[in-house]
């Protein structure tokens, strides 16, 4: 793989890599070697491992508790940012003991 100079440094940088990565199917048992973004778009569209995984999600879809959904917890940006710094501080006076 090729290296350049970075502009900070003279440390060299990674360029971008052009391998073509393959991976197992995660829809059937056997291995596919086929490219990552075609995987989905060759089953045609009866296929019955897609309906599976659809079956899948719209049961799952029944499981969530809509009520509960709506009374979640959302914390605003500054709120976020006082529990991230609470958490920072718990975390060096354990550390510190």
């Amino acid at each position: 793989m090729a290296r350049q100079p970075s502009l900070d440094s003279e440390r060299p940088i990674m360029t971008n890599s052009n391998r073509n990565s393959k991976r197992f199917s995660t829809i059937s048992g056997s291995p596919s070697l086929a490219n990552s973004e075609r995987t989905n778009g060759s089953l045609p569209s009866g296929d019955p491992r897609i309906r599976d995984i659809t079956h899948l999600g719209d049961g799952l879809e029944r499981l969530e508790n809509k009520p509960l959904q709506a009374q979640r917890f959302v914390p605003t940006a500054e709120k976020s940012d006082n529990l991230n710094k609470l958490a920072l501080g718990a975390k060096v006076e354990r550390a510190l003991g």
